[in-house]
């Protein structure tokens, strides 16, 4: 717990706390002993003190006693040269220390009157019969109880400390020998302690209000941290507690797991962010039950979650935490307003590192194998160094941009045929990004890297106008892609829309491309935006028919021109004795309804004569041409035309 609470506190903040409590405890401790000092002088010199009273009363009876025999008030009331010799013999006593000694008596009536006073300043001194008037009750209790009585007039500070002594040498006991005793001595001994005692007072009134107002501080800062650094959905950790986590990791001891929720967007969509925000606690909570308290877990992002595995260091020890986490969701379904949601996860793992020793690469690396594991199926993990032979290569968003910045984007153009007359129609516009070190990406290798930020937008109108500019040269006619849910992205459309009804003159020479890369989340949204496109003059095709999310559903919603079906179909039409007649049908349905249709990833003569023998309007594939850079597409016009052995 103690470690939790220290990461969201300056190494900075700790140290000052604690030395100032060490330099607190020790003025305390040093204050306290002084205090202590103090008490046992003073105790130590009144007990002294104590001694030398019951001796100096007990030579004092003595002497009295020799004086007097038995009845002092009237001896004295006889011989008034008597209290002279009384005077005389505590006098001897007296001194600037023991400056008062005398004795006093009670009469008939209870009052105390002097009997004879040997004080050190004669002109202070009581004479016989004169009455006394105590400040204190005490001298009544030393005559009652016939024991000596001590009294500090004041504080342990005061001037004076008393002694009342029952003279019990007489027939009647009611006489008292009192000493008052001078305490300036002590007095000035504690004079000469007392500054640094106050002053050590006062350090130790500040330190404790400097500790805590450092503890308050420290709470304050820890919770204002804690509040910046907790998750308030999940509870984990945010992306902020980084730069903390960053100081207490050994990256040789420590594999980190990066996993993200498969289509997290779908159940906002559906079922609303309610929905979304269960799911997260959800899964929260599973990761915290498949990994340990020493375990860091991160809420990455909105539904990407960073997983520090402490002391981890073997990819055995990581596949069991990667398989429990997986089997743990597999397992576990979360259900919502009686709907059952299957949630999968996505994750890229990197084992403990040796030779990297920065946490920014390896989540980089860690981002890389996710991205590997989503385009692969999802619902699977990819450890690094461990990728299959059916991983894609994929970028990753600094790297696009920094092939982007480079001038590694280009486009080629792959002609589509007439079936009949094997002449060239149009041409498909493709992105390609090429990288520092040559190498060649296809757009599903980067571009959903990219796909909803300015990058993609900016990359988006950049494809439009280089399509316009190619057909303000040439007369071809171009066909451009994009996915079917680019339209929801408010934003881009209506900056695309912008570009495409000022050309009005080219525009019927272009076809936009609707890729069904993931479903439609707005299928009436959609409609009006491809209504609104197809009002303007585009011609709308589905591309990839057969292959994702879309059925006869789209081609009764979007009332598109053209139908393209898949290469996955076209390249089993021999495989697969149901898609000859699926494609035929599809076909005949498309012709009824004014839809031209094109056949996909043609790869042989074989296939060729097969689709023209279906009755494809148009078709495409490498092994009628590979797509081509625009200075080769002019010689291409030039001989667009196929020679085959079938052809008529």
């Amino acid at each position: 717990m103690l470690r939790k609470i220290f990461r969201f506190l300056l190494p900075s903040q700790v140290l000052y706390s604690v030395i100032l409590f060490i330099v607190m405890l020790s003025v305390l401790w040093i204050y306290k002993d002084i205090d202590h000092s103090f008490s046992k002088i003073e105790r130590d010199y009144l007990q002294l003190q104590s001694q030398d009273i019951k001796e100096f009363s007990h030579n004092i009876s003595k002497h009295l006693k020799k004086i007097i025999l038995d009845n002092p008030l009237k001896e004295l009331s006889k011989n008034p040269n008597l209290e002279e010799k009384l005077n005389q013999i505590l006098a001897l006593f007296s001194t600037k220390h023991y400056r008062f000694v005398y004795i006093l008596y009670r009469d008939n009536q209870g009052k105390l009157r002097y009997l004879a006073d040997g004080s050190y300043e004669k002109e202070q001194r009581g004479i016989f019969r004169q009455k006394f008037d105590p400040e204190s009750d005490r001298w009544q209790e030393a005559l009652q109880s016939g024991k000596t009585i001590h009294v500090l007039q004041g504080d342990f500070t005061g001037l004076w400390s008393t002694y009342y002594y029952p003279l019990d040498i007489w027939k009647n006991k009611r006489y008292l020998l009192v000493f008052d005793i001078s305490l300036q001595a002590l007095k000035g001994f504690k004079a000469i302690l007392l500054p640094f005692k106050n002053l050590l007072k006062v350090i130790s009134i500040v330190l404790i209000i400097l500790f805590f107002m450092s503890l308050l501080w420290s709470i304050l800062f820890y919770l204002q941290r804690r509040k910046t650094s907790i998750d308030p959905l999940t509870r984990l950790y945010n992306r902020n507690m980084l730069h903390e986590v960053k100081r207490h990791l050994d990256l040789r001891k420590t594999s980190v797991i990066l996993a993200d929720l498969d289509h997290f967007k779908r159940i906002n969509d559906r079922y609303g962010h309610n929905a979304g925000d269960i799911v997260l606690q959800h899964t929260a909570r599973s990761l915290m039950r498949t990994t340990r308290p020493e375990d860091i877990l991160i809420r990455y992002g909105g539904e990407e979650f960073l997983i520090l595995l402490n002391g981890i260091d073997t990819k055995e020890a990581l596949m069991t935490v990667a398989k429990r986490i997986h089997d743990e969701f597999s397992k576990n379904k979360i259900h919502y307003k009686d709907q059952k949601l299957d949630i999968t996860l996505s994750m890229g793992i990197v084992s403990a590192q040796t030779e990297m020793y920065d946490l920014s690469e390896i989540i980089t690396i860690a981002d890389k194998m996710l991205y590997i594991a989503k385009t692969s199926g999802r619902n699977k993990f990819v450890i690094y160094g461990e990728e299959t032979s059916d991983t894609k290569r994929v970028l990753l968003y600094p790297e696009v941009m920094d092939a982007i910045m480079q001038g590694g984007l280009f486009f080629l153009y792959q002609p589509i045929y007439d079936t009949k007359t094997l002449k060239t129609q149009k041409y498909e516009v493709l992105a390609r990004l090429q990288d520092k070190q040559g190498f060649i990406y296809s757009p599903d290798e980067f571009i959903p890297t990219i796909r909803g930020t300015t990058a993609y937008r900016d990359l988006s109108k950049l494809l439009i106008q280089t399509a316009f500019e190619k057909m303000t040269q040439t007369n071809i006619e171009l066909s451009i892609n994009f996915d079917i849910n680019d339209f929801m992205d408010e934003t881009l459309f209506e900056e695309l829309y912008d570009i495409l009804k000022n050309q009005e003159a080219l525009i019927k020479r272009l076809t936009i491309e609707l890729l069904e890369e993931s479903p439609v989340l707005n299928l009436e949204g959609l409609i009006k935006k491809v209504n609104r496109l197809k009002k303007i003059g585009i011609q709308i095709a589905i591309d990839d028919f057969g292959k994702g999310y879309a059925g006869l559903n789209y081609i009764l919603n979007f009332h598109p021109h053209i139908l393209k079906i898949d290469r996955s179909i076209v390249s089993k039409i021999f495989d697969h004795p149901y898609i000859p007649a699926v494609t035929e049908a599809i076909i005949t349905t498309c012709r009824n309804i004014g839809i031209k249709t094109v056949a996909e990833g043609i790869e042989d003569e074989k296939v060729l004569k097969k689709m023209r023998d279906l009755g494809f309007d148009s078709i495409q594939g490498y092994y009628l041409s590979r797509p081509l850079l625009w200075k080769d597409v002019e010689k291409h016009l030039q001989n667009s035309h196929i020679e085959c052995k079938f052809l008529s």
